[in-house]
């Protein structure tokens, strides 16, 4: 085991170096992405709260200053616990974790938040149309909400494919296509306008 560690040590400098710079560049990717989040937040009807950057060690040292603190234990268990590779986005509501504070319901409104405020940067930012696959929503939210997240969906302008339990899909419109899938057969179904 010391020989393991002995050898990954000179690789300490160029992990702590380009984790920096990774983990700056993701900072920059959340900073751009809040507004478009509190907005379709708000579309949705979520909640108040925030998105928080957690860079996958500690805020008041370098990943340099991680990686040695955390040396013997990275070496006991035979991986490296400190780095971008454990970074995450914490939404908090109230100042606390909302997984702690809010209802599973109103977790998945910002989960879905998040996800639109994704697809509008990545439209503003490249001019892609994004494509986006919902499973059943409407089986997650109440009509009050599903209609928010319709509208919002609506503003992207976005291909959507959708699967759901029920054939009713009139608060997305109707499709330009169905599959019916029944016992692992997919048929085809054409729509009659």
């Amino acid at each position: 085991m010391r020989q393991r560690a002995e050898a990954v040590r000179p690789w300490d400098a160029e992990v702590a170096a380009l984790g920096e710079k990774i983990s700056e560049a993701r900072q920059a990717v959340l900073e751009q992405l809040i507004p478009y989040w509190q907005e379709v937040a708000a579309g949705l009807d979520c909640p108040p709260g925030e998105l928080q950057y957690f860079r996958g060690w500690g805020a008041h040292q370098s990943l340099a200053e991680a990686l040695e603190a955390s040396r013997l234990r990275d070496e006991a268990r035979g991986s490296t616990q400190v780095g971008p590779h454990g970074a995450d986005i914490l939404i908090r509501a109230g100042g606390k974790l909302a997984r702690e504070v809010l209802s599973r319901g109103q977790q998945k409104l910002m989960a879905v938040a998040l996800t639109l405020a994704q697809l509008r940067l990545l439209k503003a930012t490249s001019g892609t149309n994004p494509t986006l696959l919902l499973d059943d929503p409407a089986a997650e939210l109440d009509s009050a909400h599903l209609s928010h997240f319709v509208s919002e969906i609506a503003l992207l302008g976005c291909q959507l494919i959708i699967t759901s339990l029920q054939p009713n899909t009139a608060p997305f419109g109707a499709p330009d296509r169905v599959f019916h899938v029944e016992q692992g057969r997919v048929g085809r179904y054409n729509v009659v306008s």
